[in-house]
């Protein structure tokens, strides 16, 4: 039994609609009609990183709102494998859409519930990733000494807090593309 709260949804996305997302991400990053968020630094300025990013819920929308109920169906199956979760408020509404290039991106570890005010009332995180890569682009959880494998269409889900530390591991061949959001209290 797998108690680290790391769930795999596989074909979440289809292979079609992974493409389209990321054409529309490349054609609007190419347009300069979003901001994009490049080359920033986190964790108090201290940690250098190297991607693209824009957040879906602002640049379109109604994509956004069906990759929310995509998602939001998943996290039925999610609470229902850990009850516990059904008794609490949440919602999911920012999508950060991200490309990161070979070589590039943030792989310090991390959790995503921390102690910032814009943080703290995450409860938990999803990324899908819009492109497969073989042996590379993993999201590796260090207590559990899992990798979760970059494959398109697929969905992650797992706690936002320090029992699911973990980080994004390089690319080397192509882009990673991820769509990725949070699950917060509401209050």
């Amino acid at each position: 039994m797998d108690n680290s709260f790391i769930r795999e949804y596989p074909n979440a996305l289809s292979l079609n609609v992974c493409s389209q997302l990321i054409g529309f991400f490349d054609e609007t990053i190419t347009n300069g009609t979003i901001f994009t968020n490049q080359g920033s630094e986190q964790n108090g300025g201290g940690v250098n990183r190297s991607d693209t990013s824009l957040f879906l819920h602002m640049a379109n929308p109604t994509t956004s709102e069906i990759v929310n109920d995509i998602v939001g169906k998943h996290w039925e199956k999610y609470i229902d494998e850990f009850a516990f979760l059904q008794n609490h408020s949440v919602t999911s509404y920012a999508i950060k859409f991200q490309r990161t290039p070979p070589m590039g991106g943030f792989h310090a570890w991390h959790w995503e519930h921390n102690a910032h005010h814009m943080n703290r009332d995450r409860l938990a995180v999803w990324t899908i990733y819009l492109t497969s890569h073989e042996d590379e682009g993993e999201t590796e959880f260090l207590a559990h000494g899992k990798k979760v494998k970059a494959e398109a269409g697929k969905l992650c889900i797992f706690p936002a807090d320090y029992t699911a530390v973990h980080r994004g591991n390089p690319v080397y061949k192509k882009p990673k593309y991820i769509l990725t959001g949070w699950y917060h209290y509401v209050d």
